[in-house]
């Protein structure tokens, strides 16, 4: 009978070390500053954007809150793995969390500052490259595809360096690169013969008409249209409108446009 009581608390014992989600809540808060589903909620909105597995990242969850809340490791945390392990846990989720809050808690006026596609515009970019661009396996903390449309995304909107890039998105100078190649490549579609688009030259201030001239940026400027093709030749420019002009009025009242209405293509 004493040998079958003994056996029962040290199942009891061992599977509280091994499991402290098995705790009581009022412990895992006072620990973890979470309760248990609080931490099995963390888990589930975290784990896809890593390489941990289910059992390896609710240990990793767990290292991570004890360190956020206390700002040091408790000796328990390391009983069953190395420093280097609880480390590494805690690097991994904080990257993962940081590409969380980035982009989950912005509104779509701020995505479109920074990105120029709102939260669903981003989506379907995601989505037309998802599978050129996803990583074959998830060794190393493979960067998601959601990740890198987001680095390539805001370096074709800003032309923000790309340190500052892997700064934002927690991911180093050469994964920007590389993600930037994979997604341009990707996005190379069939039918797309050139790109078009509109820039600002500044100008002093005209005697007449002054303040039609003056830009969204409350400068005064010509906005001048230019069109090149596939092969970086430029094949149309436009250099009459006035800086308050939209891109799309110029546009519509350009040759180019009749052009391409009558399947005609312009050659550079």
């Amino acid at each position: 009978m004493i040998i079958i009581i003994i056996i029962i608390i040290i199942i009891i014992i061992i599977r509280h070390r091994l499991d402290v989600l098995s705790f009581p809540n009022e412990y895992l808060f006072e620990r973890f500053r979470f309760s248990a589903s609080s931490i099995i909620y963390l888990n589930n909105i975290v784990s896809p954007h890593t390489s941990w597995t289910h059992s390896q990242f609710r240990a990793s969850s767990l290292y991570c809150t004890s360190f956020f809340c206390q700002r040091q490791f408790c000796v328990s945390d390391a009983e069953h793995v190395s420093k280097a392990t609880v480390c590494r846990a805690v690097r991994n989720e904080r990257l993962a969390l940081k590409r969380l809050l980035y982009t989950k808690t912005m509104e779509d006026c701020e995505l479109i500052k920074r990105y120029r596609l709102n939260r669903e515009g981003i989506k379907l970019v995601v989505e037309l490259v998802r599978d050129a661009i996803t990583s074959p396996t998830n060794r190393n903390n493979s960067i998601s595809p959601e990740i890198k449309c987001l680095a390539t995304l805001r370096y074709l909107a800003t032309g923000k360096m790309q340190l500052c890039n892997a700064d934002d998105l927690g991911i180093s100078q050469p994964s920007v690169s590389c993600a930037i190649n994979q997604t341009i490549n990707a996005l190379c579609m069939p039918g797309v013969v050139g790109a078009i688009d509109g820039t600002h030259i500044k100008i002093i201030a005209a005697s007449k008409d002054e303040d039609v001239f003056v830009n969204r940026k409350k400068v005064h400027s010509i906005n001048t249209q230019i069109a090149f093709d596939a092969t970086f030749n430029i094949i149309d420019v436009v250099a009459k409108w006035p800086g308050s002009t939209h891109d799309s009025r110029i546009l519509m009242g350009s040759s180019l446009r009749q052009l391409f209405e009558g399947h005609h293509v312009p050659v550079g």
